[in-house]
C-alpha cells in the first residue's frame, strides 16, 4: 500500500503535510493529550497486557531488552503507517482540490469514510479496499489476542480453581465482551464510541500505572533492583528507577489532571471512573478482611506477601537465598548460582 500511495498524483503533498511539523502546536495541551492517547492505545501501558504476555516467558528472560524494543518497534511502525496514510490523502487532495488538511480528518472517521472514499479513486480500488481492510481485520484481531488474555489471566489469578476450564472461561468472557460491544454498532454508537475513546485511555490508564508506580515504592527499589537482577542476571538501571520516582509521575499527573478537566459532563465522569473503580472495591476488600486497627490493616495491606517469590521450587530457593544474602545490586549474579 505504500509503494502504491506514493506513486499516486499528490501523495508528496500529503507527505510533506505529514513530516513538517508546526511548531506553534506544542503549546496545545490538547496535542500532548492525543499524544498520550496514542501510546497508551497503541503500546497498551497499565491495560494489563505487557504484563499478562511477559508471564509466558522463561523465569530468566532479559525483559529489560524487550521493554525498550517493542516501543521502538511499535512507534516505528505507526510512523510507517502515517506515511501509507497520508501518501493517498495527498492523492485524495489533489483529486479534489483542497489543501490536505482538509481530508485529513481525525479519529474513526479516518479509517472506514475518509480513507476508503480515497481507496474508491484509485485504480483497480476492489483490491486495495479488500487489502485495506483485511489489515484493518488483522490489527482488531492481534488487539484482542493481548486484550483477551489481560482479562483471563486476572480472572484465573482471582479464582485459581477455574485454570481447568480456561478455554469454556475464555469463550464466555469473548461473547460476554461481544454483546457489550453491539451498542457501538447502532445507531447512536459513534457517540458511544468517541465517549469511550475520549476518556479511557487518557484518565483510567494514567490512573492504573500510577498506582502500578506506587506498588513499586510500596515494594521497594531495593527489592526490586534484587529482583530484577536476579531475573536478567544483570543490574538494573538507575535511569530506570530514577524515571519510575520522578519523570513517569509528574507525566502521569499533568495528563489525568487535564483529561479530568476536559471530561464530558456527567456521563464523562462516569465512563472515566467507572474502569477503576474495582480498585478502591478491592482494596477495600482487603482491608475488611485482615485483622488491628484500621491503620495496620492498611499497612499490612501495602506490604509484600510472604508467598511472593519465583513458582519454580528450585528457582525460589536460590531467589530466598539471593534475598536473605542481601547481595549488592551493583553486581550481577554469578551465572553458576543460578539454574536454567
Amino acid at each position: 500500500m505504500l509503494a502504491r500511495g506514493v506513486t499516486l498524483p499528490g501523495a508528496w503533498q500529503g507527505i510533506y503535510f505529514y513530516i513538517v511539523p508546526e511548531w506553534g502546536q506544542l503549546l496545545n495541551p490538547k496535542v500532548w493529550a492525543d499524544a498520550a492517547t496514542q501510546i497508551f492505545f497503541s503500546l497498551g501501558p497499565g491495560w494489563g497486557g505487557l504484563v499478562s504476555m511477559a508471564s509466558f516467558n522463561q523465569f530468566h528472560y532479559n525483559n529489560e531488552r524487550c521493554s525498550i524494543w517493542i516501543p521502538v518497534v511499535n512507534c516505528g511502525t505507526s510512523i510507517f503507517s502515517g506515511f501509507v496514510v497520508f501518501s493517498v490523502l495527498g492523492f485524495a487532495a489533489e483529486r479534489a482540490g483542497v489543501p490536505v488538511g482538509q481530508v485529513a480528518s481525525a479519529g474513526p472517521g479516518l479509517a472506514f469514510v475518509t480513507y476508503p472514499a480515497t481507496v474508491v479513486m484509485m485504480p483497480a480500488p476492489n483490491f486495495w479496499a479488500l487489502v485495506f481492510f483485511f489489515m484493518l481485520f488483522l490489527l482488531g484481531i492481534d488487539t484482542m489476542f493481548v486484550t483477551i488474555e489481560a482479562v483471563i489471566a486476572g480472572l484465573l489469578d482471582e479464582w485459581p480453581n477455574l485454570r481447568a476450564r480456561k478455554r469454556l472461561i475464555t469463550f464466555f468472557t469473548c461473547i460476554v465482551l461481544f454483546g457489550l460491544s453491539i451498542i457501538c454498532n447502532m445507531e447512536g454508537g459513534i457517540h458511544v464510541l468517541n465517549l469511550l475513546d475520549s476518556h479511557i485511555a487518557i484518565v483510567c490508564v494514567p490512573v492504573v500505572c500510577a498506582l502500578e508506580l506506587g506498588a513499586v515504592h510500596m515494594y521497594g527499589a531495593a527489592r526490586l533492583r534484587r529482583d530484577v537482577q536476579f531475573m536478567t542476571r544483570r543490574p538494573l538501571r538507575a535511569s530506570w528507577l530514577l524515571l519510575w520516582r520522578y519523570a513517569v509521575p509528574v507525566v502521569l499527573l499533568v495528563i489525568t489532571v487535564y483529561a479530568l478537566r476536559e471530561a464530558a459532563g456527567p456521563w464523562g465522569w462516569f465512563v472515566a471512573l467507572v474502569s477503576v473503580a474495582c480498585v478502591p472495591v478491592h482494596a477495600a476488600r482487603e482491608i475488611y478482611g485482615r485483622k488491628g486497627t484500621l491503620m495496620q490493616r492498611v499497612r499490612d495491606s501495602c506490604r509484600p506477601s510472604p508467598e511472593w517469590g519465583p513458582t519454580d521450587p528450585l528457582i525460589r530457593q536460590q531467589w530466598k537465598e539471593l534475598s536473605a544474602n542481601q547481595a549488592p545490586c551493583e553486581e550481577a549474579v554469578p551465572l553458576n548460582k543460578i539454574t536454567n
